[in-house]
């Protein structure tokens, strides 16, 4: 849990709070860009196949 104002990448992805996070954290890029990054960053990680 986030102890100052704005909220964590964690608490959004969790309370299901990305636009407000994206508010939060405003960003100087193209918005294809920063969706990608972020849609990356909130997928869970796949499990590896035993080697």
């Amino acid at each position: 849990m986030s102890t100052g104002k704005y909220i964590s990448l964690e608490e959004a992805r969790n309370d299901k709070k990305l636009d407000r996070f994206c508010k939060e954290h405003p960003t100087k890029t193209k918005k294809k860009d920063f969706d990608s990054l972020l849609g990356a960053m909130c997928k869970s990680k796949k499990k590896e196949a035993n080697r």
